[in-house]
């Protein structure tokens, strides 16, 4: 049964809707509505045209029985036979209503649903077709009615009709019906216009947005592409340079070892601050190709117990932490979905961090805690160590900036700005919390990602 249903819906809809549509605008719907009229139409028609046909042929009315079928087979006509314009459709089905409408007036008298039947014509036509036909119905109304008129007044209407109406009753009835027909013709094509407006609107601002759409997918191409070119890049200067460095390293090396007894303090010196520069210099390529590796992850995310993590995190900074007496706790941390590999990197270059900026002759104690939010979790990592000026919270993300020399506290700089782009990457953001107590306090939110 659904199955031929489906079939019917779709003939109906392929012949009473122009094929060619691209945008939906007002001429879309009125074609749409047209169809789904006729959808209901037939078997609606069972319901109405079968009891009508009993009681005509009880009354004598053949001509009515005889007009029922015809519009019945007029309309299967009109509704599957393919090729036909649409508009002519509309036309066929406004005219049939007409027709029933003027035989119901004739045969029936106002008692009758033929007044009702001219009023629908109105109703359908300012629904289904362009503005000026819901006029013209709304004026053949009015004729009709004043033919009606005459008719009755001069004496040459039927029997029916004369039976049941003075002049001044039909006028009063059939005016009624002009007004009503002449304010459907007036405030529905108003409507639709405000309706039209709206679609017009709302198919720009689709078509505006496939394109920005479309513009962004561009863009994210071409920046995948650029960052892909830039990691290309940085890798091959980074390879190519540490081997000059490693040179420079080692032939200062094999300099002090052959000549070290002839040479004075200030050549040590000097040894000293090449191998230094070169050692430096390394460092920093190494950070920089991480920073630019940072936030492209790949593979499968798994469960991540972020209390694991700082255990694990512990150990690789035992020499570090045990140089130093550090104390790192953490409470109770959450498992989420996510990567692992950069939550470890973030762990460990805020807890390195933490220890290598810790204040002289005082023992790093490090606490990381947890708070639940509505769709994810607030990480905290305080430590009590110089801590950093409310003046500087952004600047120390940004790569390769340094708040301290290199002779006071060794590094790149990048550390923290790594901790950015991968905690980014993953959707949350990180910060400096201000707070009057001594150290630092970081926070940087996590998310859950979707199983892959």
């Amino acid at each position: 049964m659904s199955t031929l249903w489906d079939k019917y819906r779709s003939a109906i809809y392929a012949n009473c809707m122009l094929p060619e549509y691209t945008q939906k605008g007002l001429s879309y719907w009125r074609d749409y509505l047209f169809a789904t009229l006729m959808l209901w139409l037939l078997p609606l028609l069972l319901i109405v045209v079968i009891p009508g046909i009993i009681m005509s042929a009880k009354s004598g009315f053949l001509f009515l029985i005889v007009y029922d079928l015809f519009a019945i087979a007029v309309i299967l006509i009109s509704a599957f036979l393919p090729g036909k314009n649409v508009f002519w459709r509309k036309i066929t089905f406004s005219v049939l209503l007409y027709g029933l409408a003027l035989l119901l007036l004739f045969y029936l008298g106002s008692f009758g649903p033929g007044l009702i039947y001219l009023f629908a014509v109105t109703f359908f036509a300012v629904l289904i077709l362009p503005k000026k036909y819901g006029y013209a119905t709304a004026v053949i109304n009015t004729v009709v009615c004043i033919l009606f008129g005459i008719a009755i007044y001069t004496g040459f209407s039927p029997d029916m009709m004369q039976a049941e109406h003075t002049i001044g009753t039909w006028i009063a009835v059939s005016s009624n019906l002009v007004f009503l027909s002449f304010m459907i013709a007036i405030m529905v094509p108003v409507l639709f216009n405000g309706l039209e407006s709206t679609i017009e609107e709302q198919e720009r601002l689709r078509s505006d947005l496939r394109k920005k759409q479309k513009d962004l997918e561009f863009s994210l191409d071409e920046l995948k592409m650029k960052n892909a070119e830039l990691e290309n890049f940085t890798y091959v200067v980074s390879h190519d340079l540490r081997e000059p460095l490693r040179m420079v390293t080692r032939f200062m090396t094999q300099l002090e070892k052959k000549y070290g007894d002839r040479l004075d303090d200030k050549a040590h010196q000097y040894i000293y601050f090449a191998r230094d520069g070169a050692d430096r210099m390394k460092q920093i390529l190494s950070d920089l190709l991480n920073y630019s590796r940072a936030g492209q992850w790949t593979g499968k995310t798994d469960r991540v117990d972020l209390n694991q993590i700082c255990s694990e995190t512990k150990k690789m900074l035992c020499k570090a932490s045990v140089e130093k007496d550090t104390e790192i706790k953490w409470d109770r941390l959450p498992v989420i979905e996510s990567y692992r590999t950069p939550i470890q990197q973030v762990f460990q270059n805020l807890i390195e961090n933490s220890i290598k900026y810790s204040r002289k002759g005082v023992p790093p104690e490090i606490l990381i805690t947890s708070q639940q939010m509505e769709d994810g979790y607030l990480i905290i990592v305080k430590d009590n160590g110089i801590g950093i000026k409310p003046d500087y919270f952004e600047k120390v993300f940004i790569i390769f900036q340094r708040l301290h020399t290199q002779h006071e506290v060794k590094g790149s700089g990048v550390g923290l700005s790594v901790c950015r782009k991968i905690v980014e990457s993953l959707g949350g953001k990180i910060w400096i919390e201000n707070t009057d107590r001594e150290g630092t306090e970081f926070r940087f939110t996590l998310y859950n990602f979707p199983r892959n």
